[in-house]
């Protein structure tokens, strides 16, 4: 018999602390510009532009080529600077233009591509970051699978993914070249929502939701990492609350937590976090967070409605009855420290528009390699690391036959829990007026112990809080980030512009710009430039106080 517990935090924060709105305050001090490189661009067809932040060892630029060249082909530059925007070395690889580069894993220093073909066939490309050497794994197709997970560890890569409907994963050894399928999941009947492998004891882990009504919710599959199966845990539906999503995290091969959003029986949305403890066939305890007793969820709203909001929730509690909370979350990965596990998560409200049909469009703009990326050409363009793809809370908000054409954020969430899972305090972020066409990882978190700065970048300004641990912030600091000598000559948009903590309080911007260029090869006098910007966040002082 499984324990469920419902935790209740306790009405933590009094209404007095609501009385004002959080302000917004213009900071010119708040961000200095260090560096800015560029990339000339000729606008000849769209093209990705991307980058990948390394912490102190510098970062990666990937740069697709601009022309289609002989047998529909098109290349892609890969790049490494840097922590001071230096050049360490460049490679070119050539692919077909319909493939692309953004299925991806880390093992090591290594970065390992899984690069979409015709036919269910893929290739297998390692970078090494340090070296820059470019190699192809050979890896000769077995069963035609839709892959949409990949991982690797060790030797060993991982992908996961539909056969004949069912769900499977390939483990293969890529040393000896021996592929085999993973035991015992083409018997179920659903999609595997999560993959995950823990180098750190050796364990692969496997989630399938189920799709057979009123059968299980999900099955939890632990392999070691040579593909025997160790622990298969069937956890059953329940009737007052259902799972949306899943992300663990591995205390031992053993014993596992999962965290993610939860929603009430018969609805959609979500209404709270859920921590589940794993020890080996055994589920332990879950442990239900209702959003409602969370110190800073309500933040994001005008003081008189979230006052209004928590008095009406706090009568209905009184009268035996939970108030039922429907919100859109994306849900990201697990971010963990030493002591601590983070859950963040961005709601969203969608965004419909007539004979939107389908959410799934052509999207090119610069980004961040982790995030979620879309292409019309092959319905698997997403990192491993950032599966926003098979979160049920994502598939499902639908009007009709009609899926978003957008999504409108309203705020993020950090709720930090021990790695025992106990929660330990959540705090919030406010997004302002910002919408993007497809799922993005908005709010962008540096962590120091139990202190948080948080910074996201929208329309040429950069907003900035900073706190500590559920400590409220009075004022949403904001900064319009200068682009030092070039600013004179800025004449158009500062297009789908991002901005991603590097290393310490240093950032780094990127984006696209139109400039003034007086030149006999640019008659129009503009260019536009793919432009990377190192800059430094001085925070402001004296430092709060817990």
């Amino acid at each position: 018999m499984h324990r469920y517990l419902i935790i209740v935090l306790g009405w933590l924060l009094p209404l007095t602390a609501f009385s004002q709105a959080i302000p917004e305050k213009l900071d010119s001090t708040l961000v200095t510009v260090e560096k800015r490189i560029e990339f000339e661009l000729t606008n000849r067809r769209i093209a990705d532009h991307r980058v990948m932040p390394l912490g102190v060892d510098g970062l990666l630029v990937f740069i697709e080529g601009e022309e289609i060249l002989r047998n529909l082909r098109k290349e892609m530059t890969i790049a490494k600077y840097d922590t001071a925007l230096n050049l360490q070395w460049a490679q070119r690889y050539v692919l077909d233009a319909s493939s692309n580069m953004n299925i991806y894993a880390w093992q090591g220093k290594n970065l390992f591509f899984l690069i979409p073909k015709a036919d269910f066939k893929y290739d297998i490309l390692r970078l090494n970051t340090v070296s820059g050497q470019l190699s192809m794994i050979r890896y000769d197709k077995i069963v035609d699978m839709q892959v949409s997970q990949f991982a690797v560890m060790n030797d060993v890569i991982l992908m996961g993914g539909q056969v004949n409907g069912d769900p499977a994963v390939i483990h293969y050894d890529y040393l000896r070249g021996k592929p085999k399928i993973l035991p015992s999941l083409s018997q179920l009947k659903g999609q595997i929502s999560r993959m995950d492998v823990s180098p750190e004891t050796n364990a692969i882990s496997v989630i399938v939701s189920s799709s057979v009504r009123r059968k299980a919710s999900f099955y939890y599959y632990i392999y070691n990492g040579e593909g025997q199966l160790l622990h298969k845990r069937i956890v059953p539906i329940e009737d007052e609350y259902n799972i949306v999503n899943f992300r663990p995290y591995f205390i031992s091969r053993e014993k596992q937590l999962l965290l993610g959003l939860y929603s009430l029986t018969g609805k959609e949305k979500s209404q709270g976090v859920y921590v589940a403890t794993f020890d080996k066939n055994e589920q332990q305890d879950i442990k239900f967070y209702d959003f409602g007793f969370l110190k800073n969820f309500f933040n994001y709203m005008p003081p008189r409605r979230r006052e209004r909001t928590i008095m009406r929730m706090k009568d209905k509690r009184e009268e035996g009855k939970i108030p039922k909370l429907d919100y859109h979350f994306f849900a990201r990965n697990l971010l963990v420290t030493q002591d601590r596990i983070f859950f963040v998560a961005e709601s969203y409200i969608p965004v419909f528009m007539e004979n939107s049909i389908s959410q799934f469009n052509s999207f090119h703009s610069p980004q961040l390699f982790n995030s979620y990326v879309v292409n019309t050409m092959n319905p698997v363009f997403y990192s491993y690391n950032n599966l926003f793809w098979l979160d049920r809370n994502l598939v499902r908000p639908r009007e009709g036959n009609r899926t978003p054409s957008s999504y409108r954020y309203k705020h993020a969430i950090i709720c930090a829990f021990d790695k025992s899972g106990k929660l330990l305090w959540d705090n919030s972020f406010e997004y302002k007026d910002t919408e993007t066409r497809l799922p993005e990882e908005l709010v962008k978190i540096n962590f120091d112990n139990d202190r948080l700065q948080m910074i996201h970048y929208n329309k040429d300004k950069l907003y900035y809080k900073r706190t500590y641990k559920s400590l409220p912030v009075d004022t949403l600091l904001t900064t319009q980030v200068p682009i030092k000598a070039e600013e004179k000559n800025l004449i158009g948009d500062r297009e789908n512009e991002q901005a991603a903590w590097w290393y310490g309080n240093h950032l780094i911007l990127f984006g696209k710009q139109d400039m003034k260029q007086n030149s006999l090869e640019s008659p129009l006098g503009r260019k536009r430039v793919f432009y990377i910007t190192r800059a430094v966040i001085t925070p402001p002082s004296p430092d709060e106080k817990q």
